[in-house]
């Protein structure tokens, strides 16, 4: 492992936390107490913006302080050094508040549009993905995403008219040409309704600590045990009624009127969750602080459920039961109260793809935790206990709905232990973080917390073919744990996972942090080479997030001396790298400006830039990442060199290696993919592809980037490769690609890509930019292409080559 040596000077006092230079500040967001002791979560603002993604969480118990876990999207660097990537576009003006709200507003229509929050200017983190694996690796830890730099950005709400939450986003619009960089749900929502038939308990009837009151009108159940400002609530609407009458009511499959039993058994399964998380975790309430929750029942939309929040109170809407029994019980309300848990403590999980994946799977595992804790004796009210032990027995590990009319066999809505029997991914792999349902990236995690707990068998043993194994062990096993493992129960599970969530996790964690996060608080609870920490390691590794298998070397093996330099040699430029003990290094990625151009898996790491081909002149930053024996990335200083050459190419990203919205110059509203294959003599894992005709509804996918072209008697062209595929013809699908001016101004088409140019495979086309020298301009791509269209367009490896006038022009590369 690479070892960081904390930097005393680098630390502002009271904090812990790594000091980021001029101009930084760290704020305090909130704290809160649990079980654990106290925790405090910081956000990082430089010169008076907010630092998306640059949080870090300190902690104390009994007294003592623990270590601070710093921000996830800062460069942990050799030596213990830690900084801040750049600013990106810094010199660019941004635009006024009001224009960018006007922008984002236009996207709506004007009879029925959201309301939109007071725009917010942040620091937005530009992602990527670095690529540190060996041929035919596919482990997570060979792919850790870094911020390469921030942008400029204003944050909005939108918030639609009526009780219909699933609509309301967040938008994420560059500050400096209005586009949005990021949309996403504001308010978690289960998608594909996760619906759970009502169970009988036994006894039938319990006491809920809730109360109908008397007279008419609307149901309301009221909580007086928990929840300040008047207790929990659940409040009744729609085709939900009752009679009036304080009674306890029955929650059993016996004839009676649905709405009071839909009302009692969502009062049963919000004490549940409620008093889980207090009992077994010392958490008071969702944020810590003992705020009220309310359930509103049979609102739109139908067989649906999320969490919302308004002001102080936390909101669990309950859409209507229609094609299935209501959704009231504890795994469903558990799940719903989990996404709480996770926004009031900052972890927030929804700076990524990845990230709002694991948002999902937390609150899969904690709804299946509370479901579990309410029906063993620890957390049935009929018991007349509150352990504060989950214990083992009956945990499902998967969701089912109860479709109506009765009689009507279950429907299997998630797996856990198996999530390719619902079409999800079992296990990690790169294009994971491009996936933009989060229920589908759940998967992985769902099944590591399984297999954490509950343990798998081994591949092929007689125990896998089994259904159920012996003792009531689960049948399933991961071709990547072919030797299996021991399951460490729930409660050690989710207790190593509930303080990964609230000391460790941040807005933009991805598997990789969540593995590193759970195998923190493990050696923290239990000790390093524990049952835990190896159990750990084993759960993450069954899903491709790391080997399995105890370490082979000890954790403190070598501190790293890097050096890296960058030697200009003409139209190249030489890049290396060296430490001390090359065998400590399975791989070293080369960065320039922030994006990868090459990677070295064994020494000497040493890389010869085509510079003129890929660069601009001028200025550039270099700095590599070393990825260690134990999958540790450590960063090396960065260095400046400066390029001056007769020929150069003047986009930023010309490999579209962008990993995010926004990302290296480029801004799109779709993902990239791989270039499979690619275009004649572009490696695959150095090229990505725009796919101009992957639509969504109502979305016409661009990507553009605003460049400063040189000035002088210069010949300029840009060169890119297009594969088209048209079976049958469309006379108006096109991609247009043009230059515009920034901020609006003229433009000027260069080009139409239609069925006309479909061939065979990759072409290189060249377009003349004459009489643009010296001005800035923005570069677009836009898709024009009906909802049915059968074309296909993509697009790769985009070059802007900018050479005198005088030269001979320079080959096709």
């Amino acid at each position: 492992m690479l070892v960081l040596a904390p930097a005393a000077s680098a630390t502002p006092p009271g904090v812990g936390l790594p000091d980021l230079g001029p101009g930084a500040a760290w704020v305090p967001l909130e704290s809160f107490r649990d079980g654990a002791g106290t925790h405090a979560r910081w956000v990082q603002f430089l010169d008076s913006l907010p630092v998306l993604g640059s949080e870090g969480i300190t902690h104390a118990s009994e007294g003592a302080s623990l270590p601070a876990t710093p921000s996830l999207a800062l460069l942990r660097g050799a030596g213990g050094a830690a900084h801040l990537p750049p600013v990106l576009g810094a010199h660019r003006p941004i635009l006024e508040p009001a224009r960018a709200v006007a922008a984002l507003q236009a996207r709506f229509p004007a009879a029925n549009s959201p309301r939109l929050s007071k725009p917010l200017l942040v620091l937005f983190p530009v992602m990527r993905a670095l690529d540190l694996a060996r041929p035919g690796e596919t482990d997570a830890l060979a792919r850790p995403r870094v911020a390469a730099g921030y942008v400029r950005a204003y944050r909005v709400e939108a918030r639609w008219p009526g009780p219909d939450r699933s609509r309301d986003a967040v938008h994420v619009l560059d500050a400096t040409s209005g586009r949005v960089l990021e949309e996403r749900p504001l308010a978690p929502a289960l998608g594909t309704p996760v619906r759970v038939r009502v169970p009988a308990l036994d006894p039938a009837t319990v006491d809920l600590d809730a109360t109908l009151p008397p007279g008419g009108g609307r149901p309301l159940l009221r909580d007086p045990v928990r929840g300040l400002a008047g207790g929990n609530t659940v409040e009744a609407c729609g085709d939900a009624g009752h009679t009036g009458e304080a009674r306890v009511v029955d929650l059993g499959e016996k004839p009676g009127d649905e709405g009071e039993r839909t009302a009692a058994s969502a009062a049963h399964a919000l004490a549940a969750a409620w008093t889980y998380f207090e009992r077994v975790h010392g958490r008071h309430g969702f944020d810590g602080r003992g705020t009220r929750v309310r359930v509103l029942l049979g609102g739109p939309p139908a067989d649906d459920v999320h969490w919302d929040r308004s002001g102080a109170t936390g909101i669990i809407r309950v859409g209507r039961a229609q094609a299935y029994d209501p959704l009231v019980f504890p795994a469903i309300l558990g799940h719903e109260f989990t996404h709480g848990v996770i926004g009031s403590s900052r972890a927030g999980l929804d700076g990524c793809a990845e990230a709002r994946g694991l948002d999902e799977a937390t609150a899969d595992f904690f709804g299946q935790m509370i479901d579990t804790w309410s029906r063993t004796g620890g957390g049935n009210p009929a018991s007349g206990l509150f352990s504060n032990h989950i214990g083992d027995g009956g945990t499902a590990w998967r969701l089912q709905v109860q479709p109506r009319p009765k009689g009507t066999e279950p429907e299997l809505m998630r797996h856990m232990a198996e999530p390719a029997r619902m079409g999800h991914p079992d296990r990690w792999f790169p294009a994971l973080g491009r996936i933009q349902d989060p229920h589908v990236a759940a998967g992985p995690l769902n099944r590591a917390l399984c297999f954490l707990s509950a343990g798998a068998a081994a591949t092929g043993s007689p125990e896998e073919k089994a259904s159920p194994r012996p003792g009531g062990a689960p049948p399933w096993s991961s071709p990547l744990l072919p030797q299996g493992m021991a399951g460490i129960g729930n409660d050690r599970a989710a207790a190593i996972w509930y303080q990964a969530l609230t000391q460790e996790l941040q807005p933009l964690s991805d598997y990789r942090d969540a593995r590193r996060a759970a195998l923190a608080v493990a050696r923290r609870l239990y000790g390093p080479d524990s049952r835990e920490d190896l159990a750990v390691r084993d759960a993450f590794g069954a899903v491709g997030v790391g080997k399995p298998g105890r370490l082979t070397e000890p954790v403190d093996a070598w501190l790293p001396s890097v050096e890296v330099s960058a030697e200009p040699l003409g139209e190249e430029v030489l890049l290396a790298l060296a430490v001390p003990d090359p065998s400590q290094v399975k791989c070293v990625a080369f960065l320039v400006d922030g994006v990868q151009v090459g990677k070295a898996g064994a020494a000497p790491f040493h890389l010869r830039l085509p510079a003129s081909r890929l660069l601009a002149n001028g200025p550039h930053g270099f700095r590599a990442a070393l990825r260690d024996r134990e999958d540790q990335v450590v960063h090396s200083r960065e260095v400046a060199f400066t390029l001056a050459n007769p020929r150069q190419q003047v986009l930023l990203d010309p490999g579209l290696q962008s990993e995010d919205f926004g990302s290296g110059g480029w801004v799109t509203d779709a993902r990239l993919e791989s270039a499979e294959p690619p275009p004649p003599g572009l490696p695959g894992s150095e090229c990505r592809v725009f796919d101009a005709t992957s639509l969504r509804p109502g979305k016409h996918p661009y990507l553009a980037q605003e460049v400063a072209l040189p000035p002088g008697p210069v010949r300029l062209e840009l060169r890119l490769w297009t594969h088209v595929s048209a079976p049958a013809p469309g006379s108006e699908d096109a991609l247009v690609i043009r230059v515009q001016g920034p901020h609006g101004g003229t433009h000027r088409e260069l080009a139409r890509i239609t069925h006309a140019d479909a061939g065979e495979g990759w072409v290189q086309r060249v377009f003349p930019l004459d009489g643009l020298a010296g001005e800035r301009i923005d570069l677009q791509f836009a898709s024009q292409f009906s909802e049915g269209s059968t074309m296909r367009i993509r697009l790769a490896d985009v070059r802007i080559l900018a050479e005198p006038r005088h030269a001979d022009p320079a080959p096709l590369p």
